[in-house]
């Protein structure tokens, strides 16, 4: 699970640390479309939330792929990204 803040100026953290996520994966022998992957777009309550189709440009990824919107404080969202993590890898 990934966790995207989806305030406007934190999008190039959440970029970077994107592409480093794909870099240790292919590190490790791995490629993006070998894994399965859930992306929490979180803080949705906010006045600076990009809109969602922003937010996936940003989240691409090439192997399965789940966005959930949350709002982590008042658990909006929480238990739908776990439980989305879950049924992508099968368990």
């Amino acid at each position: 699970m990934f966790i995207i803040n989806s305030q406007r100026e934190r999008i190039e953290a959440c970029k970077e640390r994107i592409e480093k996520f794909e870099k240790t994966a292919v590190d490790a022998g791995r490629t993006p479309s070998d894994l399965a992957i859930v992306f929490q777009l979180n803080k949705r309550d906010l006045d600076n939330a990009l809109d969602v189709a922003a937010l996936k440009d940003v989240a691409r990824w090439s192997g399965p792929v789940t966005y959930v919107e949350s709002v982590a404080p008042r658990k909006i969202g929480v238990s739908e990204a776990l439980q989305a993590l879950v049924q992508l890898l099968g368990a």
